[in-house]
């Protein structure tokens, strides 16, 4: 006898306490982010000429993670909006960029006031320097 399937409910996912609360207070923020896959067959392809880097705007972030618009949910020729995607990032603090790596834990497609497509994309920060993560949390703190 097979056992009943679960459901996976989002207050099952580590992000999300069963109180539906965030762990860490976001600070709303516009703040440009470069994403890209790293790995050996996208440097090959960034030689040969295809895009490897994309561009976007921060919405919020938080000491763990953030959201961000972007155009597309693709890197030169590969999608990037499936859950546990492992991206690096680029984020220009104004007291100068941040490098880390993030996660992918969502993605939704955004109308921006019917002019343009974009999507909205949630990231979870998984490794960072302990120097550049102090300059973040300093900028998120002082934003709230």
């Amino acid at each position: 006898m097979k056992a009943p399937q679960q459901s996976l409910r989002l207050s099952h996912l580590p992000d999300e306490p069963a109180s539906g609360q965030r762990q860490s207070p976001r600070c709303e923020a516009k703040l440009c982010v470069s994403l890209w896959l790293s790995s050996p067959w996208l440097e090959a392809e960034a030689s040969a000429g295809t895009p490897s880097e994309l561009t976007g705007e921060t919405r919020n972030l938080s000491e763990t993670g953030l959201a961000v618009r972007v155009p597309s949910t693709r890197i030169g020729g590969r999608y990037f909006n499936v859950a546990g995607c492992a991206l690096h990032l680029r984020l220009e603090l104004p007291t100068g960029p941040v490098e880390m790596q993030a996660a992918m834990r969502w993605c939704d497609w955004l109308l921006d006031e019917g002019i343009s497509r974009s999507y909205h994309i949630g990231l979870r920060i998984t490794e960072m320097s302990d120097e550049e993560w102090v300059r973040l949390v300093r900028y998120v703190h002082a934003c709230l």
